[in-house]
């Protein structure tokens, strides 16, 4: 009878099929939430025990096979057209939650410390600001320190603590206002999934200048989205007509705020961030000009926000040696000739090449997804210029925005790659990057829209989830340094640094050396960067020379004695990742028979040898003179 009946009333066989599909919708929802915190807890109960080269081969195997699974959940219900705005938000929901497990991953795989270079130093900053050693007025760059000593007061948890929830705060808003901003550009029914799965890309971080750890850069650039939500929501407002001083809002008013607390995350991003904002104000106010039936004239201009930006950077900058140093570096590098542009990523390719791999292989691994999102992002901007039926008029005026924003920008970037100083200009690439994730999401969006003329809508939200989650998927490796990028995972346990404190608790009042950079860094995380035991001179050491450690030659290169720290994330760094590139395994296993070198204390982790002062003067002046002519003869070439 009730299948007479659906046979003669095909819409109730319809409302029949709908009601299935939303069933099994909602049963696959619920099951990618249940297999996500299954595997978050695998991961939660496999903590990290010791050190660990890579983050990704140690996490259980478990935690990946259900993130991927929630990933393609996600991916396909979010974008599938016949379901209910509840749904496919709930789906949004989990990528969310995806994002938040990715980048959480060090909190849950319970790291003591995670950050074994500048962010040891950024601990030590906050515990020296706690400890009223520094005056964050007189800090160039206290707002990534402050949030995290108010998450660690509010909390009631270690420093150490707070400064891993922060740096996990700042992750999650590209993943919150890429979408968002991606929505003031176009409200198409894919914007937000789409927005969602290309910021969890990632894109920005690149681990050459840009980390997932405490870095005041990072963090500046991890928050340009909301930034730019907030410009975009401004502009729109619908007062562009009215006086200068009637336009005050309670969005410009928080832009105007959020751009003054991003100058104090990183100033040199407030300098990129002042360019953005200039361009936007210059290219609306000749656009007024030049067209004045233009979209550009019922945008509200960033006048007001950009004049306080402006007189905020002028003021803040000079202030700190440290931001001026650097500007000085750059030019008198450019005026005087010195500048070796592309000599790093020579060196680099140098050392790519001597542990097995290629410079070529490591731009398509970090960089591949980023190219293709730039192509989309500028075919996008030119055919929204060529072709005025593509978009609608506030799409193409925010694309024509962003788009002649590039052009200060890049020659930014351009002036600190061609000074050759340091690695500044990927730094200014990962800003760019963040812009170009939101442009490009744009275009996916457009472009699927345009394809959905051809073919059926579901077959396009197939292809178009296919290609996304493919790209985070490819961008995943990415995230954290790892040997996947011939780079340690910024790993720092809680027995490493328990044994630099006994260490240096229990020790003489000798220098301390170490392999590469030495233990500056650890004793900046332990004890501050200001004050207390970190300005003991005697702590502060170097690196040994590759050639003395090699060639066992401790005790005659050294006049005086001091302490060699060794740690086990100095051997599975040299000897596991770089095949002995700098520091080899006999260097290693010489130390325990070297004449005038002794072992003092060891805790599985650490081991402190003191170089006892036995040499005589001969001896030493000859390891330091041959020191000195196998380094002119190799030059220097450095992996991370």
């Amino acid at each position: 009878m009730t299948t007479i009946l659906n046979k003669n009333r095909p819409e109730l066989r319809n409302w029949t099929v709908e009601r299935r599909q939303v069933l099994f919708a909602k049963l696959t929802l619920a099951v990618g939430f249940f297999a996500l915190a299954a595997g978050m807890w695998s991961a939660y109960q496999n903590p990290a025990n010791g050190y660990e080269l890579s983050i990704y081969a140690e996490t259980p195997i478990a935690f990946w096979v259900t993130l991927v699974f929630a990933l393609f959940v996600s991916a396909g219900l979010s974008l599938h057209p016949g379901l209910s705005p509840t749904l496919r938000t709930a789906s949004v929901g989990l990528g969310v939650m995806v994002g938040m497990a990715l980048v959480g991953l060090p909190l849950l795989r319970g790291y003591y410390f995670f950050g074994s270079g500048d962010s040891l130093t950024h601990l030590g900053w906050v515990k020296d600001i706690i400890a009223g050693r520094l005056d964050p007025l007189e800090f160039m760059y206290p707002a990534s320190h402050l949030v995290a000593i108010f998450i660690g007061e509010s909390a009631g948890i270690s420093s150490r603590q707070a400064v891993m929830l922060m740096v996990f705060v700042y992750a999650i808003v590209p993943f919150i206002f890429v979408p968002m901003c991606m929505r003031q550009f176009t409200d198409r029914l894919w914007t937000i999934p789409v927005g969602l799965f290309c910021a969890l890309m990632l894109l920005p971080v690149n681990n050459i200048s840009v980390h997932l750890m405490s870095h005041p850069t990072t963090q500046a650039i991890l928050l340009l989205p909301f930034v730019l939500y907030l410009l975009f929501r401004y502009m729109r407002l619908p007062v562009a007509d009215e006086k200068p001083w009637a336009r005050a809002s309670a969005w410009g008013v928080a832009l105007a705020f959020t751009t003054v607390g991003f100058v104090f995350v990183h100033p040199q991003q407030g300098v990129s961030l002042l360019l953005l904002f200039l361009t936007i104000s210059t290219v609306g106010l000749v656009l007024t000009r030049l067209a004045p039936d233009h979209i550009a004239r019922n945008h509200n201009p960033l006048y007001a926000q950009t004049l306080l930006l402006g007189a905020l950077v002028l003021y803040w900058l000079p202030r700190h040696v440290r931001a001026t140093g650097a500007f000085e570096a750059v030019i008198s590098r450019l005026l005087t000739g010195r500048a070796t542009p592309g000599d790093d990523i020579a060196h680099q390719s140098t050392s790519l090449l001597q542990v097995g791999g290629s410079i070529e292989e490591l731009f398509i691994k970090i960089f591949l997804i980023t190219a293709v999102m730039m192509v989309f992002a500028a075919a996008f901007v030119a055919l929204s210029m060529r072709d005025w039926q593509l978009t609608s008029a506030n799409d193409e005026a925010f694309s024509q925005y962003i788009a002649a924003a590039a052009f200060p920008l890049g020659a930014l970037f351009l002036l600190y790659f061609l000074s050759g100083v340091t690695r500044q200009h990927y730094r200014q690439i990962g800003l760019i990057v963040m812009l170009v994730t939101v442009l490009g999401g744009v275009a996916i969006v457009y472009g699927a829209d345009r394809l959905t003329q051809r073919f059926s809508t579901q077959t396009v939200a197939v292809g178009i989830g296919a290609v996304l989650v493919l790209f985070v998927l490819l961008s995943v490796p990415v995230y954290f340094a790892s040997p996947y990028i011939y780079q340690p995972t910024q790993d720092v346990s809680q027995t490493e640094l328990q044994g630099y404190d006994f260490a240096v608790s229990h020790g003489a009042d000798y220098r301390y050396v170490g392999i590469r950079n030495g233990p500056g860094r650890s004793f900046d995380g332990l004890y501050g960067q200001i004050g207390g035991a970190a300005e003991d001179a005697p702590l502060r050491g170097s690196q040994v020379p590759t050639e003395v450690f090699n060639r066992g030659q401790l005790a005659q290169y050294y006049g005086d004695s001091r302490y060699l720290i060794v740690t086990t994330a100095d051997i599975a760094r040299e000897e596991g990742l770089w095949n002995g590139l700098r520091y080899t395994a006999d260097g290693f296993e010489s130390l325990d028979r070297q004449p005038g070198v002794n072992l003092v204390y060891s805790n599985g982790e650490v081991r402190s040898f003191l170089i006892a002062e036995s040499a005589t003067e001969s001896s030493t002046e000859r390891a330091r003179e041959t020191t000195q002519r196998s380094q002119t003869v190799r030059g220097s070439h450095s992996m991370g």
